[in-house]
C-alpha cells in the first residue's frame, strides 16, 4: 500500500470546499452551453429547474453523462466538476445555478 503525501498548497487544490464560497451565476449561466472550470480546484454545481418544466435535463461532465431526468415540476440537480473538466446543462429551464467555487 503507497501512501501519498500532499503539502497544504497540493491539499488546498484538491479538496472540495477548503477556501471556495457559494455563488449565484445564475445571470452567467445558460442551458446549451458548455462551461469550463478553469478555477485550479473541483467545484460543486447546483441547479434548480423552474416550476412546471417539461423539458429534458441531460447534465454532462467532459462527455460523459452524470445526471438526466424528464420532469413535470421543480426538481434540483447536483455534480461535481474537476479542475479543467468541461460541463454542459441540456434542454433544461434553469430557475437558479449555483457554484462552490
Amino acid at each position: 500500500m503507497s501512501t501519498e503525501v500532499y503539502s497544504l498548497d497540493e491539499l488546498n487544490n484538491k479538496v472540495i470546499g477548503l477556501g471556495q464560497t457559494w455563488q449565484d451565476v445564475s445571470g452567467s449561466r445558460v442551458s446549451g452551453v458548455t462551461y469550463t472550470n478553469t478555477t485550479g480546484k473541483p467545484i460543486f454545481v447546483h441547479i434548480s429547474l423552474a416550476a412546471g418544466t417539461t423539458d429534458y435535463d441531460a447534465i454532462q461532465v467532459d462527455g460523459i453523462t452524470v445526471g438526466a431526468e424528464f420532469t413535470g415540476g421543480s426538481s434540483t440537480n447536483n455534480f461535481i466538476v474537476p479542475d479543467g473538466s468541461s460541463y454542459i446543462v441540456n434542454g433544461a429551464t434553469i430557475s437558479r445555478w449555483t457554484e462552490l467555487r
